[in-house]
C-alpha cells in the first residue's frame, strides 16, 4: 500500500522507513498497554500488538523533507504513524529513547518509544562526580579520563538500562592518596552503573546498583 507523506508540528524528524538522512536512528519502536513492536525498514513497516493487532505494509513516501508523518490503510482502515525526535521514556522499564512514536488506527492510540538509547549518550563529553570527561562513541566504546587516568572500555545502551565494561587504563599515580582514593571510588562507582537517565537540565544520570547516581554536565563535542 502507499503511504502518503506530510508534515507534523515544527521539531520532529524523519522517519527510516521514509528514507530520511536519519534512517538509522529509528529501526525500531516498542511500547505497553497493550505491548507493541515495531520494526522501520527500507519502505516497510512491521507491526504487532498482543491484542492481536499485527500487519506488514510496504511504504512509499513522496518526495519532501523532513518533519515528516505517514497515512496508510489497514484491510481498509485509516491508519497514522507518528516520530517526535523527543526524549521518551519506556512505561515499563523507565529506560529512556530519542523518539516518541504513536500508532492511531481503529479509534486506538499506541504510544511508545523508539530508537537507540545510545545516541543520547553520544556527542557530547560528560564531566562531574570525580570524572573529568566521559565520552561515549558509536560501537559500543566510550573513554573516560579520570582524575590522574584515562580509561577506556564497552558500555551496552539497550531497553535493559546501561552496562559499562573497563578496559585498559593508564597507572599513573596520582599526587596524593586522596586523589588515588577518590579515582578508586570512580573506578568502582562505574562498575555498579545498570541504567541512565537525562533530566530536565539535560544533565546525565548515571544509576547504581545501590541506589546512587553519578550526576554529569554535557559539553558539546
Amino acid at each position: 500500500m502507499r503511504g502518503i507523506a506530510g508534515c507534523l508540528l515544527g521539531g520532529l524528524v524523519g522517519m527510516a522507513l521514509l528514507g530520511s538522512a536519519q534512517a538509522q536512528t529509528l529501526a525500531t519502536a516498542q511500547g505497553h498497554e497493550p505491548a507493541w513492536s515495531a520494526q522501520f525498514g527500507d519502505k516497510r513497516f512491521d507491526f504487532q500488538a498482543a491484542d492481536g493487532t499485527r500487519f506488514a505494509l510496504d511504504v512509499e513516501a513522496r518526495p519532501g523533507g523532513s518533519p515528516l508523518q505517514v497515512g496508510l490503510q489497514v484491510r481498509g482502515e485509516p491508519l497514522l504513524l507518528q516520530t517526535e525526535r523527543r526524549l521518551c521514556h519506556d512505561l515499563k522499564s523507565g529506560q529512556p529513547f530519542p523518539w516518541q512514536v504513536s500508532v492511531t488506527m481503529s479509534g486506538r492510540v499506541y504510544h511508545g518509544c523508539g530508537g537507540d538509547p545510545a545516541l543520547l549518550l553520544q556527542g557530547r563529553s560528560w564531566s562531574g562526580d570525580g570524572l573529568r570527561s566521559l565520552q561515549f562513541e558509536a560501537g559500543g566504546r566510550y573513554s573516560a579520563q579520570l582524575a590522574c587516568n584515562r580509561l577506556q572500555g564497552s558500555y551496552r545502551a539497550d531497553v535493559n538500562g546501561l552496562s559499562l565494561g573497563q578496559g585498559p587504563m593508564t597507572r599513573r599515580a596520582c599526587a596524593d592518596e586522596a586523589g588515588n582514593a577518590a579515582e578508586d571510588r570512580t573506578l568502582a562507582q562505574l562498575a555498579r552503573v545498570w541504567a541512565f537517565d537525562l533530566d530536565a537540565q539535560g544533565r546525565l544520570r548515571l544509576r547504581l546498583t545501590d541506589g546512587a547516581a553519578l550526576v554529569l554536565e554535557a559539553t558539546p563535542r
